[in-house]
């Protein structure tokens, strides 16, 4: 997993869609005034939607990170994207103040949260090392996106009417979000031996003090040499089942196996 190239992929694509997804919901209050001058609508009422927006990623999250664990981040992630661009255009297309709400508000932040849990528990399991870097990495994308989207739906709103510069946003989160989902992919499973090999490293001193160095200080070397033989040159299963078991024997017994 260090010699890993393609998790630094994983990092950049984390970071475009945390900004492209942050920047579709923080564009509220760029269209906040043009919508009260349109429609009518209480500007209290329509910054509201941001509210209801931030409690449906708190209800939804959970939703989204057990269906992450159980069928992996691709899936949920293109749902993620996907729902929210939906959502953008169909808030474009809102005829009442309670439609508004239930649009950009309980469907944009559903889907928002779609995109945060799997996309942290992805980065966290490519990385044994520099973790916290690539942590860091995609929550600074997702903090460019008032510097980035925002801008950019304030010229579109001085070029187009509310409903229109909506729908170019909409078009532009599926048009980033969606390609970029696909470079998402699931952490890739450590392997067994190795896993054995590592535990029994950080377990390896307190053994040998408990045993007072005997027979335990050959019982960890031989477990090790036996990992180290079982990623390299281990091919039968039965082999690698049982030859563990005889060399512990011979070393806590002294009979040879």
């Amino acid at each position: 997993m260090e010699d890993s190239r393609y998790r630094w992929v994983i990092v950049a694509a984390g970071g475009l869609l945390g900004c492209v997804a942050i920047g579709g919901m923080f564009s509220l209050p760029v269209f906040l005034q043009p919508i009260a001058k349109e429609t009518g609508w209480s500007v209290t009422g329509i910054s509201s939607a941001m509210t209801i927006g931030f409690l449906a990623m708190a209800f939804t999250s959970m939703l989204w990170g057990n269906l992450s664990d159980r069928f992996g981040p691709l899936p949920v992630l293109l749902t993620g994207s996907v729902v929210l661009s939906a959502s953008l255009a169909l808030a474009s297309l809102a005829p009442s103040l309670v439609a508004f709400q239930f649009m950009f508000g309980l469907m944009v932040g559903g889907s928002i949260s779609a995109i945060f849990p799997p996309l942290m528990a992805c980065v966290t399991g490519w990385f044994d090392t520099h973790r916290s870097l690539a942590v860091s990495l995609v929550s600074a994308g997702m903090g460019m996106a008032p510097m980035t989207m925002s801008p950019f739906a304030a010229w579109l709103i001085s070029n187009h009417d509310w409903r229109t510069s909506m729908q170019i946003v909409a078009l532009v989160c599926a048009a980033i979000m969606i390609p970029a989902s696909l470079f998402v992919r699931g952490a890739p499973a450590p392997e067994d031996m190795a896993t054995l090999r590592g535990m029994l490293e950080k377990a390896e001193r307190p053994v040998i003090m408990l045993g007072g160095g005997g027979w335990t200080k050959q019982a960890c070397d031989d477990i090790r040499a036996f990992a180290e033989w079982g990623i390299k040159g281990g091919q039968n299963p039965r082999e690698i089942a049982y030859r563990p078991a005889r060399v512990l024997m011979q070393d806590f017994t002294g009979v040879p196996a």
